[in-house]
């Protein structure tokens, strides 16, 4: 109890991680300073890492693999979290391993988010105004509020930009799932996150049998129909952490982070109940070969594509 009252008294947002289990306990300060109800959020890395802003992600990432890895004796880096708001917040964060394994690799991990976001506004104004100053700007003050304010939209219009246009590019348009760029993208990533962890990841693909014959049936028309309705229905019954896409024609691809091949399979199987119990356009009844397959350490993304698909083209066969 003592303990408990003392983590809520504390400023600092403070947090531990152990990768035995996979949490992150973080104390109600930690909470308050990203402006989130006191335990709203999943108690695992997803949430950390989603906060990062993207100019820091690969910073972080690299900083905190060394340290976990032994390759550097200090944890402490600054970096902007995302608030529930949507507004960025500076913050240092501090840790140190309490237990390593026997290759000295960290298992856990216990730190605290320090808010210095004053400070490196100050800092960052004070830069500001040394360049201005330099370059011989009249009535600064005027200048600077005029200049942030431009800054301010210009930035507004640019991010909503650059928004759309990367949706676009990683949306498939017929479904509006993941297309096969996105999920390569995000494949390299969970790769990446895996090994950090020592989490296991698993890759589901799934094939509409004979589709063809649906085409050439029912027309175009009624085959992409089909084809939204089984995208709706997969993304219906996945983790909000999975990712879903469109590998290309009838072909889809599924990354399950956190999931072992046992859990994959089970995820599979739902998945074919359900799509089994779905009514499509024109009263089609859809059956879908499917392939499971669990990242091995150290496998390349092509190696790791090419198991899954031979593990689908197995189970189509016999089907």
């Amino acid at each position: 109890m003592t303990l408990n009252t003392i983590l809520d008294l504390i400023v600092e947002g403070t947090w531990d991680w152990d990768s035995a289990t996979g949490t992150v306990i973080r104390s109600p300060s930690w909470y308050r300073m990203l402006g989130y109800p006191i335990g709203e959020l999943l108690p695992d890395v997803f949430t950390w890492e989603k906060s990062i802003h993207c100019d820091d992600y690969a910073r972080v990432m690299a900083h905190i693999e060394q340290y976990i890895k032994g390759e550097i004796d200090t944890y402490c880096i600054q970096y902007r979290c995302q608030k529930q708001d949507g507004s960025y917040l500076w913050i240092e964060d501090r840790a140190q391993a309490v237990s390593r394994n026997s290759e000295g690799v960290a298992t856990r991990l216990i730190g605290a988010h320090h808010n210095i976001h004053a400070h490196k506004v100050i800092e960052q104004q004070l830069q500001q105004q040394t360049r201005l100053l330099e370059e011989g700007n009249q009535t600064l003050e005027k200048l600077l509020a005029r200049k942030a304010e431009e800054l301010e939209l210009k930035n507004k219009q640019l991010e909503e930009q650059v928004a759309t246009v990367e949706k676009l590019s990683q949306t498939d348009v017929l479904t509006q799932v993941a297309n096969r760029e996105k999920v390569n993208v995000e494949m390299v990533k969970e790769i990446a996150r895996s090994e950090r962890y020592n989490h296991p990841l698993s890759l589901m693909f799934i094939d509409i049998n004979n589709f063809k014959f649906i085409n050439d049936t029912h027309g175009h028309k009624v085959g992409d129909a089909v084809l939204v309705t089984l995208a709706k229905v997969i993304a219906a019954n996945l983790r909000s952490i999975d990712c879903l896409a469109r590998w290309g024609g009838d072909e889809f691809l599924i990354i399950l982070p956190s999931s072992d091949i046992h859990q994959a399979s089970d995820v599979a199987a739902k998945l074919n109940d359900v799509i089994a119990n779905t009514h499509f356009s024109d009263n089609i009844e859809l059956s879908c070969s499917f392939g499971v397959v669990e990242y091995q350490q150290n496998e390349t993304v092509d190696d790791f594509f090419h198991r899954v698909d031979q593990a689908m083209y197995q189970d189509k066969e016999a089907s």
